[in-house]
């Protein structure tokens, strides 16, 4: 048995993989993605600090990035993995897809995450995983195409991972928040700085019932930008700094074959962030002469991880 060499890509680079990048197309790892088209959504590492990152290259040419491990019968391997396009359906095409490689026979023996611009179009983080049946040599191999697609088509692959099964797994759960704040003094859209936010989360148990552990968090949002302020005494108007507080309440559920009514379960250290974000100002109009926007919309991607047993001291 061999473990995945950089399996979350942790070194900065492509240490243990080996690459195919064809005309047009990149691979690089990198700390944060944003898609360079609309609605211009933001990606981070799903663990650590990096993420590997492949664009597609021209015409149908594919990106692959591949690792050749053994295993063994009955040890899983998982990841995630993400896939952004621009438009979904025809004439656009392309895919990204995780696929799994018998070195004895050659032949594809699972395709464990597959995403096609003409069915799912672009996705989030999702988790993938696949028990081998049988012990051998194998490849995990990443590639994403355009296959004539209007634009590029970009796919994110984190968080690797060989195991064994275990008698207490680590289980996640995501939740897509969305959440539209009004804002009271109006946000001055050609002013600058650009609106900054910074997001945190908190999470803990919420109930365990028979097969299921139900999880509720907060995601802290604080929002700093540029406002219309007009002061109440003697009406003038100036462009200043603004900040803001909100408080997003979320809920989520694991399934869990070992959980039964009155067990204790634990939220992981670190087990909860925002995996993927987008925000925006929304409503916008014209006030004191200013353009402006009077809300501000948020749509979190976050992920809570959860183990049996009571919190470790």
């Amino acid at each position: 048995m061999s473990q995945i060499v950089n399996p979350s890509f942790e070194t900065g680079d492509f240490t243990g993989w080996s690459l195919t990048v064809p005309s047009g197309g990149s691979a690089t790892v990198v700390p944060t993605f944003t898609t360079p088209f609309f609605p211009f959504l933001s990606f981070n590492p799903v663990e650590g600090n990096f993420f590997a990152l492949l664009k597609s290259g021209d015409s149908t040419l594919t990106t692959t990035i591949i690792q050749t491990f053994t295993a063994t019968a009955g040890q899983t391997i998982s990841g995630y993995a993400f896939f952004q396009c621009e438009f979904q359906g025809p004439p656009s095409d392309g895919s990204a897809r995780v696929q799994l490689v018998d070195e004895q026979s050659a032949t594809v023996i699972a395709t464990p995450y597959l995403a096609e611009v003409l069915t799912t179009g672009s996705t989030g983080w999702v988790q993938w995983a696949y028990t081998f049946t049988t012990s051998g040599t194998f490849t995990v191999r990443a590639r994403v195409n355009d296959a004539g697609s209007l634009s590029d088509n970009f796919m994110g692959l984190d968080a690797l991972q060989l195991s064994c099964p275990i008698a207490n797994p680590q289980t996640c759960c995501q939740a897509v928040v969305d959440h539209l704040i009004t804002l009271i003094t109006p946000l001055a859209l050609d002013a600058t700085p650009e609106p900054v936010q910074e997001l945190t989360v908190s999470a803990n148990i919420f109930g365990v019932s028979p097969g299921k552990v139900t999880v509720q968090g907060t995601i802290t949002k604080n929002l700093t930008y540029q406002g219309v302020i007009v002061d109440p005494v003697t009406g003038a108007v100036t462009i200043g700094t603004v900040e803001l507080e909100e408080q997003i309440p979320f809920r989520c559920a694991i399934e869990r074959e070992d959980a039964n009514a009155g067990d204790l379960f634990h939220v992981v250290p670190n087990g909860a962030a925002v995996l993927s974000s987008f925000s925006g100002p929304q409503n916008t109009g014209v006030f004191q002469g200013f353009n402006v926007a009077f809300q501000w919309f948020e749509e979190d991607n976050v992920i809570v991880c959860i183990r049996k047993g009571p919190v470790p001291v």
